[in-house]
């Protein structure tokens, strides 16, 4: 796939940028493209791309291009805050993985801040208020008790 000669890695930077028009452009669904020779040219480079020569050759791809990366990639790994995190899946993918992850955060912050509440509001129970690893430890047994009775969402 080296696209015109052999090589073990092949590093692209913003592949897609090519084809961007500094002229009045229109939109597409892979970007900013000027006319149907940059849309011929795109999917000529994301077949090529998609469909390796020599699998054993690695690509290292950046581009802002979601659709074609969904289209190339098959792991994908993300720069933030001077880390790099590593996962497998197009970038699509990655995002509704952490989606989720972060939905889910969610849940358990809010079941842990109504079991603080439903604790600081109980007659019996004013002293528990206060000790976080009692609380997380009772919302995580419920969890556990929810998983094993098959009723995985059901709030804490």
């Amino acid at each position: 796939m080296g696209l015109i000669v052999p090589s073990d890695v092949l590093l692209l930077d913003e592949p897609c940028n090519f084809m961007a028009s500094r002229h009045e452009a229109f939109t597409f669904r892979f970007g900013w493209l000027t006319g149907p020779q940059d849309l011929q040219a795109l999917l000529y480079l994301e077949q090529l791309l998609a469909n390796p020569s020599d699998p054993t050759q690695t690509l290292v791809l950046t581009s802002h291009d979601r659709a074609f990366l969904d289209n190339v990639a098959e792991e994908t790994i993300l720069l933030r805050h001077s880390q790099l995190d590593y996962a497998s899946g197009t970038p699509s993918q990655v995002g509704d993985v952490e989606a989720e992850a972060q939905r889910a955060k969610g849940k358990e912050r809010d079941a842990l801040q109504k079991k603080r509440e439903h604790v600081r509001c109980h007659p019996i129970l004013p002293a528990l208020a206060d000790d976080e690893r009692q609380i997380e430890a009772s919302i995580s047994e419920g969890r556990r008790a929810a998983k094993k009775s098959g009723d995985e969402n059901r709030s804490a």
